[in-house]
């Protein structure tokens, strides 16, 4: 499909960002392809990573300031930082046109690039991953709609961050998985318990921990009671 107008999302690099940086611009790369899945008029097209930043690439035929506001909760949701940018142009050709900050300045941001590391910037300091997990097996569209509304619910509450964290999603081989960084896995699984039996996604979900002190750790199961066995495909 030809669009008319290609946008920018970018979002700026610090030399000490490491993989969960990258985890979480995934994290809102699939986010924003969830929010556009059921527009004709848009859609993600390609995400890539340079010394300086991950760009993520939107392609539409909306005007790009509606676009803009159609993407705002997503990105308010799972941007790594807030100090992201957003450029425009016409496919047919033009010159880039900055739509978001209004007062952006490539320079300052490469500036900013030795400022203090952030929350994305270290490894978490959690002892275990819990992981809730979906089959898609016979899941529609709109079931996927709300495994990602249960995901935002899931991760406002966890946001004071004190019993857990919601590291973001992972979708593919028929899975949608969960993943929450935590020290006790069942007191972390009560806390979010009742969003999981009140959601509305596919039902039968599985929930499992294991170590972050090995990456080789194996998977203890948590839930269902009768659950014995669990993997990640």
């Amino acid at each position: 499909m030809d669009f008319r107008y290609e946008l920018a999302f970018e979002f700026p690099m610090r030399k000490e960002d490491g993989n969960r940086f990258l985890e979480r611009c995934a994290d809102l790369e699939a986010s924003m392809r969830g929010a556009l899945r059921r527009s004709t008029r848009a859609e993600v097209n390609v995400s890539k990573m340079y010394s300086d930043a991950v760009k993520i690439v939107v392609f539409s035929d909306d005007p790009p300031e509606r676009m803009l506001r159609r993407m705002r909760a997503v990105l308010d949701q799972h941007a790594p930082r807030p100090d992201w940018s957003v450029r425009f142009r016409e496919v047919a050709g033009g010159e880039w046109t900055s739509l978001w900050p209004t007062d952006y300045n490539p320079e300052r941001r490469c500036a900013g690039a030795a400022e203090s590391p952030d929350e994305w910037s270290e490894p978490p300091d959690w002892k275990y991953q819990l992981v809730v997990q979906y089959s898609l097996a016979d899941t529609d569209m709109r079931g996927f709609d709300d495994l990602i509304a249960l995901e935002l619910q899931i991760e406002a509450a966890l946001a004071d961050r004190t019993v857990a964290e919601l590291d973001g999603n992972d979708v593919g081989s028929g899975e949608f998985n969960l993943f929450i960084f935590c020290d006790a896995p069942p007191t972390a699984f009560e806390r979010i318990r009742p969003l999981l039996e009140s959601a509305s996604p596919p039902a039968g979900y599985r929930a499992a921990y294991r170590s972050l002190d090995d990456d080789d750790s194996a998977f203890h199961a948590l839930w269902p009671p009768t659950l014995t066995e669990f993997s990640i495909a």
